[in-house]
């Protein structure tokens, strides 16, 4: 029996997967050290985004 493989997802479409989780894991928790630890993963995901756009840009620029 063949294995069926499951849909592939985009780079953005993880991104957008895992900070949606970690939006809801920051809204559920009170532990400030764990609250900043979440929000410097949510900028590294913004900033994953960003160069993700940048480098798939038809128009390459130098990031500003």
């Amino acid at each position: 029996m063949a294995r069926q493989r499951s849909t592939s997802h985009s780079f953005d479409d993880r991104l957008r997967k895992h900070r949606q989780l970690l939006e809801e894991k920051y809204g559920a928790t009170s532990e400030a050290e764990e609250k900043a630890r979440i929000k410097r993963q949510l900028r590294q995901i913004d900033t994953a985004v960003n160069m993700n756009r940048w480098l798939a840009s038809a128009n390459l620029k130098p990031p500003t």
